[in-house]
């Protein structure tokens, strides 16, 4: 599949589902949010972007909580962007933007952003170095970017849970392990900060494909990923990194160089 269909792939799904109450519920945590918070280095008169920001759930939040720095959020469901544009006019959060863009080069001036948060999104870039280089590009020099995305174990050799994920089509590309993470930002003038862990659960519709998925995976790896079979649905439960990177600013890039 091409770049660009993976893309079309990603638009075409959550153009339908992001707005719905089935979404919110996964992915609408409080406490996972307020983790986040925590970690955001914010100050006054600075802009943030929320990279993938689907319903706006944390975008509406920074911009309300910190009304003095500029919030923009960007997505590539076009007609969800439309629905985060009716909300924040209605709510009048002067603060807060949103617009679409095409899945790949970011629609942004060089060093425009203090930090950047992309939550539950970095899964579906179709060139993930690509982006990490479009986010070196946008960011100020000390700036930071926080990933926050489901894993792969390391265990998880034959690549189980990419599978799984396969199996709907949504523009899954790759749940990355962590070190992978790490050496694609650190090559690309990152240095990595903090990490905290969550977990995330969602159900799919139980078919033949992911009975055959199952039946010829191990047990230990079912066990991991956390699978409850249901007469009609698959549950799963994924570990979530939440991890932020520091673009390494001129000075420190001498000295380490």
């Amino acid at each position: 599949m091409s770049k660009r269909d993976i893309v079309n792939q990603a638009r075409a799904r959550f153009d339908q589902e992001l707005h719905t109450d089935e979404y919110r519920k996964i992915h609408g945590d409080g406490a996972h949010l307020e983790a986040l918070m925590n970690l955001i280095d914010v100050h006054a008169q600075k802009c943030y972007l929320d990279l993938g920001t689907g319903n706006g759930y944390l975008a509406f939040e920074m911009a309300r909580r910190f009304p003095d720095i500029k919030v923009t959020g960007i997505d590539i469901a076009t007609r969800s962007i439309q629905q985060n544009q009716r909300l924040q006019q209605e709510q009048d959060i002067q603060n807060l933007d949103f617009r679409s863009y095409n899945g790949m080069k970011f629609p942004f001036d060089d060093g425009l952003f203090a930090g950047v948060i992309c939550r539950y999104a970095f899964h579906h870039f179709p060139d993930p170095a690509f982006s990490i280089e479009e986010l070196h590009r946008i960011i100020e020099p000390d700036g930071f970017v926080i990933i926050s995305d489901p894993i792969t174990y390391a265990d998880d050799t034959d690549g189980f849970i990419d599978q799984f994920q396969l199996l709907k089509t949504d523009g899954h590309v790759h749940f990355f392990r962590i070190a992978e993470l790490d050496a694609l930002f650190q090559q690309r003038g990152f240095i990595k900060e903090t990490c905290f862990f969550s977990t995330v659960s969602y159900s799919r519709d139980m078919n033949d494909a992911y009975s055959k998925l199952f039946g010829k995976s191990p047990a230990s790896i079912l066990e991991k990923y956390c699978i409850e079979l249901e007469e009609k649905t698959v549950r799963v439960t994924v570990s979530v990194m939440n991890v932020q990177y520091r673009k390494i600013g001129k000075q420190e890039k001498d000295i380490r160089y």
